[in-house]
């Protein structure tokens, strides 16, 4: 699946601060940051739909690449 990149804001000095201590236990904040919201998504997407996140085709207009059979084919399996 594609990534999005996330901004957050945290306080500089917290941050600095955090850095240097998991930088002393050679742990690493994306790595860490990943798990938390992968667990997030668990907890609120796959606890509530009990599916993991599929990767379906666009059915916008502008996803001309695929014909309308070619789209329902895909889409039929998830939609009931």
């Amino acid at each position: 699946m594609k990534n999005t990149t996330l901004t957050i804001t945290f306080n500089t000095e917290k941050l600095d601060a955090l850095f240097f201590h998991m930088g002393k236990k050679d742990a690493n904040l994306q790595e860490e940051l990943n798990d938390i919201i992968q667990k997030l998504y668990e907890k609120y997407v796959k606890q509530s739909t009990g599916m993991d996140a599929i990767k379906l085709p666009s059915t916008s207009p502008a996803n001309a690449a695929w014909r309308l059979e070619r789209l329902i084919e895909c889409w039929k399996e998830y939609i009931k």
